[in-house]
């Protein structure tokens, strides 16, 4: 067997010389990448063995024998790391002996460097799913001095597969003098800003040159601009995280959640403590059993960072797991906004603090609401706006109400006329335009003239259909449905008709008029909508092309249908759960009211030779009616619609010439359950079968 990949014996030995007399402090990591083997040759991982100082570990995959030959880097009493053969990259976490929170970390390829980190642990500090892009913070504690790293990653897939951008801030302290800063990663580049000794240090990895110079400052702080492959990209801090813009168009954003600079409730430890009641009280202890906070308390809440809410007599205030106060007990309100930031209260204004006590934003608000990343809503004299936790104001308040924004877009009010604005508070539509704007997907907005007409407009507010419609609504996410003089039709979402107006009915999966199932298998079908018109039922796609439904003939329903005699001359075939009740002359399915029915009459001829001469006599002028087929016997046809209390009830009316005397069938839904009812209804008119009398 070959060995695929070894570790660099040179590279582990000036590594191992780096970390002194003190190897319990050091990091190795240690990774393995395989080459392709010879044809028929197994690539397996056999036996990884590191050993640091007393500490030995050996790793075995499951089932595979162990090679007797190893390559062997060794220095005595540092580390031991022997590699036999390797199927993939591994790296290896191992924890030093005596209870430290030191990790060991072997790291190494073919031709790389091998690396040492002074890290003293890491772990996950939160992951949640936004949008669909799965993000993640970490902390990393140093040994010497006191420092983070908080970083933020984002995975999610584009066109062009799996995509990754992340956003770091740094903070380090020590023997070997400070260092802030700033690193950001997308599409393969990496882009820093460092500070050290008061001056700023600016690099990118992989850049060839690297050019500091102004750049627009729209959105905040230019911290790097460079020129690459004919483009020019900035780097800038803004008060809600970073932004990385190129003059191509694209752009990228990440929001710091952070309170500051430093994220200071990461800098310390918190003691082990607990909250504990006596008397109905409540306090704060060391698992040790030591108070530090009194039980004089009406709620005591631990925070991250070793911080400690507490609640007196209605008031709030803020300490420490150490027993320090941090504010007095005075705060009306006081939650968390955010790592190291609350929203406080204080004599009926609202305002924010950090978790030192420090006022970051001033006591001057009717109210603040923190919208999850570092911006608040703000209410002052009556107005809304939107104001960073550093104070940038971002949007003025100078709105009366502002709703959520969705993919940088909000509805916005000036007095009761809504109108649409962008992140800036720049109006895209202006107020009084309509009376109500409805969001619609990514697309954009329903709207409402004061005509009470419905339109469309885009996100940028421009007029994709004029309001001009009596009726609108979305049925998928770019094709709507609109509705004129009781005509519906279809259109785009761009305006383009879908559709002529020309059904009597039109609806879709989203009107309440179906199960779950049945709209899932029309839209496995491409179905945005059913339609009902004159003597037609039938489906439409999302491009308007009519589709009629298939529906069993009469040969393979009366062979899976029982029958049932209605009265001389007319038979049902019915399957279990069809119920027939000749008192009430109606068939109904069991236990769902208002789902597919049939009544019958028989009327006097008066002599008619046919259905047609009947009806021309018999039924009143003006009616559309329509030629039909009732078991192979001509019949006439029309249909109707009628208000019932609080529905709307479809009604199919047949009349056919029967044993010398008129039969009068009316097969009926109720409008809000037509999806499922309307087949059911031709159904049944397939079933019915004309049998001569006694």
């Amino acid at each position: 067997m070959r060995i695929k990949s070894i570790l660099c014996g040179a590279m582990l030995f000036a590594a191992l010389l780096s970390a002194g007399a003190q190897p319990d402090v050091r990091i190795y990591e240690l990774a393995y990448q395989v080459q392709p083997g010879s044809y028929g040759e197994e690539e397996r991982l056999s036996e990884v063995q590191v050993r640091v100082g007393s500490l030995e570990k050996s790793y075995t995959p499951e089932g595979v024998e162990l090679e007797k030959e190893a390559h062997l880097f060794q220095k005595a009493g540092a580390a031991v790391a022997a590699l036999q053969e390797a199927v993939a990259r591994l790296p290896y976490w191992i924890a030093v002996p005596e209870g430290k929170d030191t990790l060991y970390r072997a790291f190494g390829t073919d031709g790389a460097e091998f690396e040492v980190r002074d890290e003293l642990g890491r772990c996950v500090e939160r992951v949640w799913l936004s949008g669909g892009v799965l993000q993640e913070q970490e902390r990393i504690i140093y040994p010497q001095g006191s420092g983070v790293e908080w970083a933020s990653r984002e995975s999610y897939f584009t066109a062009s597969g799996l995509q990754e951008r992340s956003l770091r801030f740094y903070s380090r302290s020590g023997a070997g003098g400070g260092l802030t800063g700033w690193w950001a990663a997308w599409g393969g580049q990496a882009y820093y800003e460092l500070r050290e000794g008061g001056a700023l240090r600016y690099a990118v990895r992989g850049a060839q040159e690297l050019k500091k110079g102004r750049w627009r400052e729209e959105r905040g702080q230019l911290l790097l601009s460079l020129e690459e492959q004919e483009r020019q990209l900035g780097l800038y801090r803004a008060d809600w995280g970073m932004v990385l813009s190129d003059t191509a168009g694209q752009r990228q954003e990440w929001v710091r959640p952070g309170p500051g600079e430093l994220p200071q409730a990461w800098l310390e430890k918190p003691a082990a403590a607990e909250v504990f009641v006596e008397n109905g009280r409540y306090g704060l202890r060391l698992l040790t059993g030591t108070p530090v906070w009194e039980a004089v308390y009406d709620e005591v809440k631990l925070l991250p960072g070793g911080l400690v809410l507490l609640q007196q007599d209605g008031l709030w205030g803020l300490g420490t797991v150490n027993g320090e106060a941090v504010t007095p007990v005075y705060f009306e309100a006081l939650s968390e906004a955010g790592p190291g930031c609350f929203l406080a209260k204080r004599k009926g204004q609202a305002g924010l603090i950090d978790g030192q006590g420090h006022e970051r934003l001033p006591f001057v608000y009717e109210r603040l609401i923190w919208r999850g990343d570092t911006t608040f809503w703000m209410f002052r004299e009556g107005e809304m706006g939107l104001i960073g936790q550093s104070g940038a104001i971002l949007i003025p308040a100078a709105f009366d109400l502002i709703h959520p924004f969705e993919q940088g877009r909000a509805v916005a009010y000036e007095g009761e006329r809504p109108g649409l604005i962008d992140e800036s508070g720049n109006w895209l539509s202006r107020p009084g335009a309509y009376t109500l704007l409805e969001r619609h997907g990514r697309s954009g907005y329903l709207v409402k003239s004061k005509d009470g007409l419905w339109g469309y407009i885009s996100t940028d507010g421009v007029v994709r259909i004029p309001p001009v419609y009596m009726h609108l609504r979305p049925l998928s996410a770019d094709v709507l449905a609109v509705q004129n003089n009781g005509r519906f039709g279809l259109l785009s979402v761009h305006g383009q008709e879908l559709a002529p107006l020309k059904y009597r009915l039109l609806k879709g999966c989203g009107d309440y008029t179906a199960t779950g199932g049945l709209c899932a298998a029309l839209r496995r079908q491409g179905v945005v909508a059913q339609y009902i018109n004159d003597e037609q039922f039938g489906y439409l796609d999302g491009f308007g092309r009519a589709f009629a439904p298939t529906l069993p003939g009469a040969a393979e329903l009366a062979a899976d249908f029982q029958s049932v005699e209605a009265l001389p001359g007319l038979v049902f075939y019915h399957r279990e759960g069809w119920v027939h009740e000749p008192g009430i002359q109606r068939l109904y399915k069991r236990g769902d009211y208002g789902q597919p029915r049939v009544q019958y009459e028989l009327l006097p001829s008066d002599g008619a030779e046919d259905v047609a001469a009947w009806a021309a006599s018999h039924l009143e002028p003006g009616i559309d009616l329509a030629a039909a087929m009732l078991d192979g016997q001509p019949a006439i046809a029309r249909i109707e619609r009628e208000r019932v209390q609080y529905y709307d009830f479809f009604r199919r009316h047949l009349y056919v010439m029967h044993g010398g005397k008129v039969l009068h069938l009316v097969f009926s839904c109720k409008d809000a359950n037509f999806l499922e009812s309307i087949p059911g209804l031709y159904e049944l008119e397939q079933l019915v079968r004309l049998e001569k009398g006694p």
